[in-house]
């Protein structure tokens, strides 16, 4: 990681005049600053697209568009996801074994302008233990109402 973190810096320095802004202050596409990201050792899709929509949503950098702004599909996202019916059975619930690919393109199918606006949603309800592998707190979800485990606990 000290590489990656060096190679980080030197980039910023070289292509960025030593402002990391400059990655973003142009208001380029959400693919463009994708991109700028991809360009870092170690950084791969989910983190850039992760660090955009951050970027965009809790900063307020302005973006062109939101298009490249994917969902993040971690444990959290895939059994929200499932849950709200938005893909297909698991067996035994194991969120572990579902495609990255199938998230990200079921995000996109439902809202193409910008797939990663659910992100936080999802992840939240999972990493605050409202929607958990064994319980499902419907009453403290926001998407309690429609959930496939209303009220089910495997305890």
């Amino acid at each position: 990681m000290a590489k990656a973190f060096y190679n980080a810096v030197k980039l910023i320095e070289i292509k960025y005049k030593g402002h990391a802004e400059n990655i973003w202050n142009d208001n380029p596409s959400s693919s463009e600053i994708v991109y700028r990201f991809l360009e870092f050792d170690r950084v791969g899709v989910k983190i850039a697209t992760m660090a955009v929509n951050i970027l965009s949503r809790d900063y307020d950098v302005p973006v062109k568009d939101h298009y490249a702004i994917d969902i993040s599909p971690d444990i959290h996202v895939k059994r929200a996801m499932y849950r709200l019916g938005l893909i297909e059975e698991i067996p035994n619930d194991d969120f572990s074994n579902i495609d990255s690919t199938k998230i990200i393109y079921r995000a996109k199918s439902i809202y193409p302008e910008f797939p990663g606006i659910m992100d936080l949603a999802f992840w939240q309800i999972g990493k605050d233990r409202i929607c958990t592998n064994t319980e499902c707190h419907a009453d403290k979800c926001p998407f309690g109402k429609i959930c496939k485990r209303q009220g089910i606990s495997k305890k």
